[in-house]
């Protein structure tokens, strides 16, 4: 009898063993093909989990719509620089929403607009670009700046690099500021803009921060300002003295007045 019982246990064990190895090792094309056919959830931490098994699998940043946002833009953003053609520009993004001239230059501004960012070009009389920038409208966009490793929406101000100061101001409707890194030789001799734009989506920060409007009064507060707030727009410009006046004047981003009509916030 015992000889009987230790004979069931040991089928017991290698049935339970036979049944691991079936199901590690399916017995086919069949089975495989199910396998593979498992179905996946995508939630809005970007994180699918696929089938039964619940593997999570990281995806790419996305948008609010579900498409992988900086794949789709990627591309295109790479190609632009100062000295661009307009004709290449509308190729790359289609005919601009809004055109604005600034008659005494002999210049004028565009703004594309895409789900992801606004493009703000400033053409000069020969329709070629003096300066352009990328302000992002959504907190899953956030492009490399260029001549960096830096992100929008990621990093602060102080760790791109030491700057000079633009331009700041705050209204009653809201608060802009804007800085500018020459970048020599390396960078063709061209200037990074780096701004805290109002027609974008903003930046986290850390801790509270109070605007601040620069003078020669309030360097450490400009200073606490550039470690607790990130950029979300950033641009590029061919360093000329009429690009940089052209700048004062119409700001690195679009127009807030003109954008908010888009109801991005929403």
């Amino acid at each position: 009898m015992k000889i009987l019982g230790y004979a069931a246990s040991a089928a017991t064990v290698l049935s339970l063993l036979f049944a691991i190895w079936v199901y590690k090792n399916p017995a086919g094309p069949e089975s495989r093909s199910k396998q593979d056919a498992l179905p996946t959830v995508t939630g809005d931490n970007n994180v699918t989990i696929v089938g039964n098994n619940n593997v999570v699998q990281s995806k790419s940043p996305m948008t609010k719509s579900g498409a992988v946002a900086e794949d789709k833009y990627k591309e295109k953003l790479s190609e632009m620089m100062p000295g661009l053609s307009r004709r290449k520009v509308e190729e790359l993004f289609g005919v601009p929403s809004f055109d604005a001239r600034f008659e005494e230059a002999n210049a004028h501004s565009a703004t594309f607009v895409t789900p992801d960012y606004f493009l703000k070009v400033i053409f000069s009389k020969d329709e070629d670009v003096v300066f352009y920038s990328v302000t992002t409208r959504s907190e899953y966009f956030k492009p490399k700046i260029p001549y960096s490793e830096m992100r929008l929406l990621q990093s602060k101000f102080s760790e791109i690099g030491e700057a000079e100061h633009l331009y700041s101001y705050l209204s009653s409707k809201h608060y802009e500021y804007a800085e500018k890194i020459y970048l020599g030789n390396p960078g063709n001799y061209r200037t990074l803009y780096l701004g805290y734009c109002s027609s974008g989506v903003y930046p986290d920060v850390d801790g509270l921060f109070s605007p601040v409007v620069v003078d020669d009064y309030v360097a450490d507060a400009w200073q606490h300002f550039r470690q607790s707030v990130g950029p979300n727009c950033y641009g590029v410009g061919d360093s000329s003295e009429e690009g940089e006046e052209l700048l004062l004047q119409s700001g690195v981003g679009p127009d807030y007045f003109v954008t908010r009509e888009l109801g991005w916030r929403g």
